[in-house]
């Protein structure tokens, strides 16, 4: 073992990268690493054991481009890395992939991993910089010792636009405990049926769609009573978010019912019945396989992240992107048979919760790991 034993693992929020990393964590720890996490601060964070981990925040601002935000988080890392002399750093999502990589930039010793989800904005918002960040993203890849994908759609974006070696792409494919999160006595009975969206308050989450669905089956007149709850807090400097008052105005009128945060994220999947996912692109969204764990069927979008997770009228139904009849259509299918919740929740469990395993996504991860002589296998 290397005289530093220490990991640098940074990513959007200390949530995203505890969630990720959380069997690896435990193979670095028997290896007698000290863990470095990176990242906004969030309350979702004290799901995870973190006495053996170090909290550091950073700002990573949401637009893709700051460069006095940038420029802060970047010296902070920096200062780290002098400091703490990591052996390796492990970056997850755009931004923080982008401010690791340049902070890494005289410091060529260290290994760099990178888990790449979501890119796809990323060219869609600013395509007369897809030359820029395509001659970035190759000297990202360059620096890196192995690239983890999460989801096949950004996996085959990569080889198309010819960013990255083929020998460093490692698909680990989504990355959710099931056993956490599998329900144990069957679906709740209950007087009413509850669908959930769990979610950042953006407009590229499918939240508005959310909530005029919800509003639509309101004023319906339909006599079947259905809940919808919105978990999520409001965002108020994040350049897609979504008119508070809007949100509040939903909820005065009793369409939503809305919780900033929680901690228990299983409980309310288990008083739920059906899964609400309208995002206009996703990585890997964990929330479909936790609702899939919890035996429920899933209302998505037909986008990258989202469709890969759903076997359309099997275990739940793929509408078009932003359409809100056709969303409201398949959750009138649901809301009016039971049965057929009962069905595709089933179906889900079998079919998309059951086949994903947690070790093997992280195996795949940890053979990258010994190849780079951080890990000793034993």
């Amino acid at each position: 073992m290397k005289n530093n034993n220490v990991i640098f693992f940074i990513s959007t929020r200390w949530f995203g990268a505890l969630r990720i990393t959380e069997i690896l964590r435990e193979k670095l720890k028997n290896n007698k690493y000290k863990i470095h996490i990176f990242g906004q601060s969030d309350n979702l964070f004290t799901q995870f054991d973190t006495k053996n981990v170090c909290l550091h925040t950073l700002n990573i601002k949401s637009s893709y481009f700051d460069f006095y935000s940038d420029l802060k988080d970047i010296i902070k890392i920096v200062y780290f890395i002098i400091k703490l002399k990591p052996v390796a750093i492990h970056a997850m999502n755009p931004k923080p992939i982008f401010i690791s990589f340049f902070s890494t930039l005289f410091f060529p010793r260290i290994k760099f991993f990178s888990s790449q989800t979501g890119l796809g904005k990323l060219f869609e918002k600013n395509k007369f910089l897809i030359p820029l960040i395509t001659k970035l993203l190759k000297k990202i890849n360059r620096r890196c010792s192995a690239v983890f994908f999460f989801n096949r759609g950004d996996f085959q974006m990569f080889e198309e636009k010819n960013v990255i070696e083929k020998e460093k792409i490692i698909f680990v494919g989504p990355y959710v405990n099931v056993e956490k999160f599998s329900l144990k006595k069957g679906r709740l009975e209950k007087n009413f049926t509850q669908v959930i969206c769990i979610s950042r308050l953006l407009k590229q989450k499918g939240v508005i769609e959310f909530i005029e669905v919800a509003k639509k089956y309101k004023l319906s007149g339909n006599k079947i009573k259905v809940n919808f709850l919105l978990i999520g807090e409001i965002e108020t400097k994040h350049e897609d978010r979504i008119d508070e008052k809007y949100i509040l105005n939903a909820e005065n009128n009793n369409y939503i019912k809305r919780i900033d945060k929680t901690n228990n994220i299983k409980s309310y999947l288990h008083q739920s019945d059906i899964l609400f996912l309208h995002s206009y692109r996703e990585g890997a969204p964990s929330v479909i396989i936790e609702a899939s764990a919890a035996e429920m069927p899933t209302i998505g979008s037909d986008t990258i992240g989202v469709r890969d997770l759903i076997i359309d009228n099997e275990t739940g139904y793929i509408t078009e992107v932003k359409n809100i009849d056709l969303a409201y259509k398949a959750l009138l299918k649901l809301v009016n048979d039971r049965n057929l919740i009962i069905k595709l929740g089933k179906n889900a469990y079998n079919k998309i919760a059951r086949p994903v395993d947690i070790n093997a996504s992280t195996q795949k991860q940890i053979q990258e790991y010994n190849k780079a002589g951080i890990l000793v296998s034993k």
